[in-house]
């Protein structure tokens, strides 16, 4: 399984969508997958390709942006970078943040890979099986992805 997950990103062409979700049933291994081959992988693949955001949970918390917040920081000091003034808690925050850390680390042309391990609870709140409040995960969703 890791080794189709590798070709697939491998064949990713730079202007093709930058979202890779990796689906499969309850318990099948999918979070290790990502926590054990994937994110080790690209960390150590094609340096300065990839910039490898820590996984996180977003169902941890009622709104995912402060975790998602936390992990940019994380990276920010696991490259030995003065870390951004703010949290990246808008969309023009986070933009300005990855660009800033592709900038710093010297890897301008690198993908900031930002790995959510149980993503489907963001896309499952404000219901009867997740009663969490779905206003922050929607504001979550809402954040574009990265570009340029």
């Amino acid at each position: 399984m890791l080794r189709a997950l590798q070709e697939t990103i491998n064949q990713l062409p730079q202007r093709q969508s930058r979202l890779l979700v990796i689906l499969g049933a309850s318990g099948c291994g999918k979070s290790s997958l990502l926590r054990a081959g994937l994110v080790p992988w690209l960390a150590e693949a094609d340096k300065g390709r990839w910039i490898v955001l820590e996984p996180f949970r977003p169902e941890e918390a009622e709104d995912p942006t402060p975790a998602l917040a936390a992990v940019l920081r994380q990276a920010y000091r696991a490259l030995d970078l003065p870390p951004p003034d703010e949290d990246a808690t808008t969309a023009e925050a986070l933009h300005r943040q990855l660009r800033q850390l592709r900038l710093q680390s010297n890897q301008q042309d690198a993908w900031v890979v930002i790995p959510i391990d149980q993503f489907e609870e963001v896309l499952d709140r404000g219901n009867e099986r997740n009663p969490k409040p779905a206003a922050a995960a929607d504001a979550f969703l809402a954040l574009p992805g990265p570009s340029g």
